[in-house]
């Protein structure tokens, strides 16, 4: 009788396994961040806090901890890298659809981490109606030209969000757009399993940063 009572627990114990398992997984779980081990990277102190409240996605969000954003222009960037600093960019302006779409499932991960985000709002002068009319543009595709694309005309193009993971002076990691499965609708509802597939693309550029870090 206690042989079978102890086959029926450790029977039921293999079968609790998996459902522990989805449980762990997600923010706080074995995918998250240590704010830890981000040390090394660049703390951005010097920069102003930036102006997000433009973005509609925000406007529900209940953000934990304060937004990681701070304010940089190109030459900022262009100096970070010269410097051999390791940063995080995001790249978006507030009425961008794609951008609100990605901004907060970008924001928990980077609260994961623990560090504050360099931010270039590709519309915060009024005049600029396109990502290209940035101050400094060609110093940008100077910087960053492997990772952009070229647009119909033939020219290296910033479109948005993007997101750069920078490790002393070199891109490691980026990821433009959203989820692939979005298509052409940036609205479209995520579910969770799609809501955790977003941060886990951006966690892996944390995770890049990481490598061969002693």
């Amino acid at each position: 009788m206690k042989r079978k009572l102890a086959i029926t627990l450790i029977i039921i114990a293999l079968l609790a396994l998996p459902i522990m398992g989805c449980a762990s997984s997600g923010i706080g779980g074995k995918n998250s961040l240590k704010a830890e081990d981000f040390e090394f990277m660049s703390d951005l102190d010097g920069f102003p806090q930036a102006e997000m409240t433009g973005y509609a996605a925000l406007q529900d969000y209940d953000a934990k901890d304060p937004l990681p954003f701070v304010d940089v222009t190109v030459k900022d960037i262009h100096k970070l890298m010269e410097d051999k600093e390791s940063f995080v960019l995001f790249v978006s302006f507030s009425t961008c659809p794609w951008c609100n779409a990605v901004l907060t499932r970008f924001i928990d991960v980077a609260n994961e981490a623990g560090i504050k985000v360099a931010s270039l709002n590709t519309r915060k002068n009024p005049e600029w109606e396109s990502n290209m009319d940035i101050d400094d543009y060609d110093l940008f595709v100077a910087d960053f030209d492997e990772q952009l694309e070229y647009d119909t005309e033939g020219f290296k193009h910033l479109y948005v969000p993007h997101v750069f993971f920078v490790k002393e002076g070199e891109v490691v990691y980026d990821h433009q757009g959203a989820l692939p499965e979005m298509g052409s609708d940036p609205y479209m509802e995520l579910n969770a399993k799609q809501e955790e597939a977003l941060r886990d693309i951006y966690r892996e550029g944390f995770k890049k940063l990481l490598d061969d870090q002693e």
